[in-house]
């Protein structure tokens, strides 16, 4: 059984379309599990209307608004299947999705988690069109190669992947997060060794909205998440000298770019002393390159 969690916050307008989607699957071993963030738009009209009689669906109401991850998270504690389907409210699936990344997972159990093309789209969503992922993101394997090409930027769309709920083991979104939690999320996974697969197949493409008013459209929030992801990463995980000094230099640019902008630099508390103790000695290694790096960008 495949287990599709939707987290929804005042989606009313967009959850109709994502629900039709699950429901045209033709894999028909799923439970969806709608966990709504104390929306207060119309949501749970539209969403029981569209599940009435459906008792694949769940829908649970969190006693308060607490932020995408920790909706996912009770979507993780109450679902039940073999396979996890995250499934953002305003987004779709292509009717083979399930079935066929299922049964690749089936056939394949080195695999830890698979993933297929997506495209963006503005109203009704048309699952022949190409897709968009880059070839450079479109890659197979596990440890040092993931974690790499995740540094340089969150490569995976939410919606495209296929996970093995064994695989996650403990694993939940970090709720401090309240942006970038995915990126935070699959290079956990993939300091853990998880193996990923890209699988070309447009039966399993995934539709990705273009909605202003997404997560993904904060740029100012995602920024101020981006240190204290890499932070995480460094004082939690052996990620390799390469990856180790790439994830360094990134943190050193973002924090004197945040530095000489005026923005506040968060510091997680997890091994904070230790954290900080390593970043006070690179500071002076890494400034002159730095501002000789910024004069020759000028």
């Amino acid at each position: 059984m495949v287990s599709i969690i939707i987290p929804t916050f005042n989606y009313a307008e967009f959850i109709g379309d994502a629900i039709h989607s699950v429901k045209a699957q033709t894999l028909g071993d799923w439970e969806c599990i709608i966990i709504d963030d104390c929306s207060t738009d119309d949501t749970v009209h539209v969403v029981e209307k569209l599940v009435e009689g459906d008792n694949r669906f769940r829908y649970i109401c969190l006693e308060q608004n607490s932020g995408v991850s920790a909706a996912r998270n009770r979507g993780l504690k109450e679902c039940k299947g073999k396979y996890i389907q995250f499934l953002d409210a305003d987004d779709v699936l292509a009717p083979m999705k399930l079935e066929r990344q299922s049964k690749w997972l089936d056939n394949h159990s080195d695999l830890d988690i698979v993933y297929s093309d997506f495209f963006h789209f503005t109203g009704k969503a048309d699952f022949s069109a190409t897709g968009e992922y880059q070839n450079d993101e479109k890659f197979s394997g596990s440890g040092n190669i993931i974690i790499g090409r995740l540094l340089k930027r969150n490569v995976f769309r939410m919606n495209t992947l296929l996970i093995r709920k064994d695989s996650l083991n403990t694993h939940l979104f970090r709720e401090e997060l309240i942006s970038v939690e995915d990126w935070e999320f699959w290079l956990r996974l993939a300091c853990e060794g998880l193996r990923f697969e890209f699988l070309k197949d447009q039966q399993c493409i995934s539709g990705v909205r273009v909605n202003p008013k997404g997560l993904s459209k904060d740029i100012p929030v995602m920024k101020k998440f981006y240190l204290p992801v890499l932070q995480l990463i460094l004082v939690h995980y052996s990620i390799g000298f390469g990856n180790r000094f790439s994830a360094w230099m990134r943190y050193l640019n973002g924090f004197f770019d945040r530095l000489f902008k005026g923005e506040a630099i968060e510091i997680f508390p997890d091994r904070k002393r230790l954290f900080t103790a390593g970043l006070a000695w690179r500071i002076p290694v890494f400034i002159l390159p730095y501002i000789l790096f910024k004069i020759v960008r000028r």
